[in-house]
């Protein structure tokens, strides 16, 4: 056996040991993709879901972990699960780490932040509107009405103050109140104020001025009678009806009239204390069949002989059983930008206490009597259809029931103004001409065309809102027509026309005027601006340049601009080693074309 067989024998047996021996692997941690941030509002949930894999394959085991004790999830153990974060007043941040540990015994990790931004809400005080300055004659009774809005609907109590302190009101705690104003020999300015307390104990309040002057005649006798618009009873129960009145003289009589009811068993009591009266009346409910309402009414006479009345309506129940059944449409549909009205059916079996309705939408609906039982809206402009949630919540005794109806405020399609531009009127040979159709709203375009007639372009494009085509060769002049037709969502027809008119080269050349002025004189080492003129009389210049290809020096400044018809060219050379004549051309590109203007130079040493 030779050497070289030897030698293959050698290198196969050791390439076979080496191919029987064994490598041992290792097995590697699950591989975690997930998000690296949060940033998420106080008291927030979020989902999260992650992507986790193993490289060989083993089965995997996660744990979700915060490190805030008031973070909680929904599948801790889960590749996806919700978050929900703690209510804080300051912003913080929060880490989550999710583990994911094989049956290895080999685990990795990762962790989010969640930049927890801080509930900024705060308890407003209530919103008072109050009637305007008011002026009245001394002795005279007059009304203040005023409104108190929570931003929380927080309960409110109100406060009514008169700076002078011989003003009286009927009611300091109501929002209606009547005051009674003193005599005074001279006008005499004042305030009047109202304070408003929510349950958060936060406050505000309201002035009015009022001016008071003297009554130099008898005062016209004024009553005025608080009397609430609804009272309630039972069948056969001892009912009282009570009312305030407010006067500037004295009462004669203050009578009720409960004649709707047929009782004999009436008693008044009128307690008048100064100018203002309480008068109580008590009867016994008569029987009825269903809920019943009878109108009732007082009166009071004045020394003068005056009558002033006011009216109420008391509901008599049959019996203490409480029922209340309340129902609404399915659907309701408005059209935007009107007002209507909704109406419940209601079947109670005692006078309701309350009627509360509520939009539960973030598009903004006016209710104009949310607390009536007969909702008045005023539904506002839309751009498509909205729908939302109707909601009634009715309290009568000690029940309430809440209905909803689904409400739509429907988009009136109506058309509104198109026009269209054209980039320009007058073009030649390669010059790119735009159209652009401007509308408020390019959903009212249904159907749209457009149309090139008596010279044809190329390069067309075309949509709804653009049109663009690029100007052809012509003799002579002639008149490219571009019409844009629409038809809109009224059913209303759109034409709108565009003459462009395209110019050969030589009548397009011939609109330009060019003066090269006085022949500039160019030293070494001086910069100078030579100045010229170039008139383009129909906006056909592309652009302007200056062309130095047969120009014999070398020039380290060469600037041009423009100026309307004004041209300034700037120089500078340090080549110029004898005196002669060069040149350099005004370069005019105008779509296709170019057209050359020699501008001649004298060069001089010194």
């Amino acid at each position: 056996m030779n050497k070289l067989n030897l030698f293959l024998v050698f290198f196969c047996l050791t390439y076979l040991s080496a191919c029987g021996e064994t490598k041992p692997t290792v097995n590697k941690a699950p591989v975690i993709t997930i998000e690296s941030t949060l940033i998420i509002n106080s008291g927030s949930t979020v989902e999260l879901s992650a992507v986790i894999s193993d490289p060989e394959g083993d089965t995997v085991n996660i744990t979700w972990q915060a490190d805030n004790q008031e973070v909680s999830f929904t599948e801790p153990n889960e590749s996806s699960t919700s978050i929900t974060f703690p209510t804080t007043n300051i912003d913080m941040v929060v880490v989550i780490t999710l583990i994911a540990k094989d049956n290895a015994g080999n685990s990795s990790q990762k962790s989010i932040s969640a930049e927890i931004k801080a509930d900024t809400t705060t308890n407003e005080a209530p919103i008072i509107s109050m009637p305007a300055d008011q002026k009245a004659l001394g002795g005279q009774n007059i009304v203040l009405i005023a409104t108190v809005q929570d931003p929380q609907d927080d309960d409110v109590s109100v406060e009514w103050y008169a700076e002078n302190a011989d003003i009286t009101f009927s009611d300091k705690n109501n929002l209606t109140t009547t005051l009674a104003l003193p005599d005074v020999n001279s006008e005499l300015t004042t305030t009047i104020t109202l304070k408003a307390t929510n349950t958060q104990q936060n406050q505000s309040e309201k002035t009015l001025q009022l001016i008071i002057t003297p009554n130099n005649s008898e005062p016209a006798p004024t009553v005025n009678i608080e009397l609430v618009e609804h009272f309630n009873t039972i069948s056969g129960d001892v009912t009282t009806l009570s009312a305030r009145l407010t006067s500037n003289v004295e009462l004669e009589s203050v009578l009720w009239d409960v004649n709707s009811l047929n009782v004999n068993d009436e008693s008044i009591e009128n307690i008048t204390q100064g100018n203002v009266t309480e008068s109580i009346i008590t009867f016994t409910a008569p029987p009825v069949n269903q809920l019943t309402e009878f109108p009732v009414k007082v009166s009071a006479v004045t020394a003068q002989d005056g009558t002033f009345m006011a009216d109420s309506v008391v509901s008599i129940a049959v019996d203490s059983t409480y029922t209340l059944r309340v129902t609404l449409p399915e659907t309701v549909t408005v059209d935007e930008s009107t007002s209507t009205s909704i109406t419940p059916i209601i079947e109670s079996s005692h006078a309701v206490d309350s009627y509360q309705w509520r939009w539960l939408s973030e598009q903004t609906l006016t209710l104009l009597t949310p607390n009536n039982k007969v909702l008045s809206i005023s539904a506002p402009s839309v751009d498509s259809d909205i729908q939302g949630q109707l909601e009634l919540t009715v309290i009568m005794g000690n029940l309430s029931q809440t209905v909803t109806t689904e409400l739509t405020i429907e988009n009136q399609e109506t058309a509104s103004d198109v026009i269209v531009t054209a980039s320009k009127l007058i073009a030649v040979k390669g010059q790119a001409i735009t159209l652009n159709v401007i509308t408020e709203n390019f959903e009212q375009i249904k159907q749209w065309s457009w149309q090139v007639s008596n010279v044809q372009g190329s390069n067309i494009s075309e949509s709804n809102k653009h049109f663009e085509i690029t100007a052809p060769d012509v003799t002579g002049q002639q008149t490219m027509t571009i019409t844009y037709h629409a038809t809109l969502i009224d059913g209303s027809e759109v034409m709108k026309i565009a003459n462009i008119t395209v110019l050969s080269e030589s009548i397009a050349r011939s609109s330009f005027n060019f003066d090269a002025g006085d022949i500039p004189i160019i030293y070494n080492n001086i910069e100078k601006t030579y100045a010229f003129s170039f008139t383009d009389q129909h906006g056909l210049v592309d652009a302007l340049s200056i062309d130095q290809s047969l120009t014999f020096s070398t020039f380290e400044k060469v600037e041009l601009t423009r100026d309307g018809a004004q041209m300034n060219l700037v120089l500078k050379t340090s080549t110029i080693t004898a005196d002669y004549i060069d040149f350099m051309s005004l370069n005019i590109v105008y779509g296709d074309y170019v057209q050359q203007y020699p501008i001649q130079l004298k060069m001089r040493v010194n």
